[in-house]
């Protein structure tokens, strides 16, 4: 994923959660406030129905009480005219518009009721409700019960005579019109039923008929409480529902329910709800425009900047960051410009000194703190010279010779540098080369011994060129020794060289140069032959060379074991014991063998100059002390 695109999903994401968390927060913070609205418009629906129940009994209660003061009323009793007293009961039902009408002697029987239908032997509210009045000595006694198998408010008052002679009863029956009266005038849908063997019985709703199922299915399962609120669904819409119990009344078990929509409350703010999401989509988009124009003002000179990073990568320094600001983008593009110059110029001096040193030696000195000083280490030193040089600079133009020159030691030069060495100087037609240093290699004298070898091979190579340009052939020797050198800084405090010095690096040197008395292009000492296995060797001489005392043994490498015939190593094998005939003075039978190598090389110089040596000792031979050592004059 680009930075670009990190830029504007992160601005996106943090747009995103700063709307939406205020759409979400202004969501819930509506349905809460319809919920709280639809509560308070339900408590209000209970207290207007608790009311309207109070008014119909206060009805009920003024108009029994003037039947029982009525004349006629009690005239008709005393004479026992059921027929008057039936019609009286109509008249006084159908003025106040009550459901029920009654007249119960003190003994609680019925004497006269209306309807007439409603009449019945079973009433057994009624005395219920005398009984209520005559133990509190009140003047009426009122009631929710059943008459028959419907709920009725019920009033009941005593005949006066001018002592209590009978009751009068008045009822309003609690169904669908009461419902609909109560829905009128809170806008809340009513049921009224009550709990009975598990089930709940409807006897009066505002509600379909299909809802009121489902209200009698959900209301059988649950246990409410006085002013408790739940919500259930109703036909798939939610409903907050006030379960009221008629507590004020009998101990009927009747209860009212109350519901209002959760839908119709949360209608108002469906407005408010789109608007805000409108304006959370549009907030986006405006977001999205903005955030890409700022993660593109953002990225543009980043993306310049990693291009122009991109090619120095790659070798080009010359390129440059065209970014005009004030900003930290502007700072960083000049400091990658300045980088980029940095770059160049450290490339450059490294260029120009890996043209003086090695490009190992260049990395060694531009990587570190230059200081004069050194450490110890073993490493294995390489001289190579041209054999011959000066007579060659006596016949030969100097334009050519340097030519010759350059191209000798170029061809030294890479096959160094291809086996890991570096070339340590250039000492007129003199090579000195290390191996081991400034980088530890554990198979430095491997190293050495492959290169002197490969430096054989590239000299063919180079004769032959200076042979079709009618150049003089070169012929050089080159000298290997392994040893503990000191490696670093040497010089002034103003100039440094990055060198080797100590013994082994002189030995070096007196080894080379004394291929030129065994005539073999390449020699090295015991300690690097030591240290390079898998090759072969041939042991030259053991030679006390000028300044020291000890003598070194010379040998000379001829190549990768592995690639020599069995009568190649058939022919080594006899040169040595040639060469321990000789240091064990068996004159004869040293030069024998040498007689015998001689007829098959007769133009080695190695066989015919010890063969010399042999003679010599013969006519006189050495002392005690005489271990077969050389001394180097």
């Amino acid at each position: 994923m680009s930075f670009r695109t990190r830029i504007l999903l992160t601005l996106l994401g943090l747009i995103l959660a700063v709307q939406g968390t205020a759409f979400i927060a202004v969501y819930f913070a509506t349905g809460r406030s319809a919920r709280t609205q639809i509560e308070a418009e339900l408590g209000a629906s209970e207290r207007v129905f608790e009311a309207l129940m109070e008014r119909r009994e206060v009805e009920l209660a003024q108009a029994a009480s003037l039947a029982s003061g009525d004349f006629a009323f009690k005239t008709a009793f005393a004479l026992r005219h059921v027929p008057t007293m039936v019609t009286a009961l109509r008249n006084l039902r159908s003025r106040i518009g009550a459901d029920e009408a009654a007249l119960l002697d003190l003994d609680h029987t019925l004497l006269a009721a209306d309807p007439e239908m409603a009449v019945s032997s079973e009433r057994t509210t009624l005395p219920h409700l005398i009984e209520i009045a005559e133990r509190a000595r009140a003047v009426t006694a009122s009631g929710v019960d059943f008459v028959g198998a419907r709920p009725y408010l019920l009033v009941t008052v005593p005949l006066m005579a001018p002592v209590p002679m009978a009751w009068i009863t008045l009822g309003f029956d609690l169904n669908d019109v009461l419902a609909a009266e109560l829905k009128e005038l809170t806008g809340a849908d009513v049921s009224i039923g009550r709990r009975e063997g598990g089930q709940f019985s409807i006897y009066a709703s505002t509600l379909p008929e299909a809802r009121r199922a489902e209200l009698s299915q959900q209301a059988a399962r649950g246990e409410w409480q006085r002013g408790s609120l739940t919500d259930i669904m109703l036909g798939g819409e939610p409903f907050v529902t006030l379960l009221s119990p008629l507590g004020n009344f009998t101990s009927s078990s009747l209860q009212v329910v109350l519901q209002r929509p959760l839908n119709e409350a949360m209608a108002s703010y469906a407005e408010l709800r789109l608007f805000l999401a409108l304006l959370l989509a549009a907030g986006l988009i405006v977001s999205a425009i903005g955030a890409g124009l700022i993660a593109r003002n953002v990225t543009s000179p980043i993306r310049r900047v990693v291009a122009a990073v991109e090619k120095v990568a790659a070798g080009d320094y010359s390129v440059t960051v065209g970014v005009q600001r004030g900003d930290e983008l502007g700072q960083l593009a000049v400091a990658v410009n300045q980088m980029t110059q940095g770059l160049a110029e450290r490339d450059r001096a490294r260029e120009l000194l890996g043209k003086m040193v090695s490009q190992q030696v260049a990395t060694e000195l531009l990587g570190r703190r230059l200081e004069l000083g050194g450490e110890q280490r073993v490493v294995t030193v390489l001289f190579a010279d041209i054999l011959g040089f000066t007579r060659m600079s006596e016949h030969m133009p100097p334009g050519e010779l340097v030519s010759v020159l350059n191209a000798y030691l170029t061809a030294i030069s890479n096959v160094v540098e291809r086996h890991g060495g570096i070339v340590d100087k250039f000492i007129g037609d003199s090579v000195m080369a290390v191996f081991g240093a400034p980088i530890p290699q554990p198979d430095h004298a491997q190293r050495a011994v492959r290169a002197a070898l490969s430096m054989h091979g590239s000299l063919n190579d180079l004769n032959r060129t200076l042979v079709e340009r009618n150049r003089p052939r070169v012929r050089f020797g080159i000298g290997v020794n392994s040893a503990a050198v000191v490696v670093g800084n040497m010089g002034s405090t103003r100039r440094l060289n990055y060198t080797v010095i100590g013994d082994g690096v002189n030995i070096a040197a007196r080894v080379e140069k004394l291929t030129r008395e065994y005539e073999v292009p390449i020699l090295v000492t015991a300690s690097t032959q030591a240290e390079a296995p898998g090759f072969l060797f041939r042991e030259i001489d053991r030679v006390r060379v000028r300044g020291r005392d000890e003598p070194v043994r010379l040998y000379q490498p001829l190549g990768e074991a592995s690639a020599f015939a069995e009568e190649s190593v058939h022919r080594l094998e006899m040169w040595h014991d040639a060469l321990r005939r000789y240091r064990s003075r068996d004159w004869s039978g040293a030069d024998a063998v040498l007689a015998k190598l001689q007829e098959g090389e007769p133009d080695s110089t190695l066989y015919a100059m010890y063969r010399a040596r042999i003679e010599t000792l013969r006519l006189a031979p050495p002392g005690a002390a005489w271990d077969g050592t050389f001394t180097q004059a």
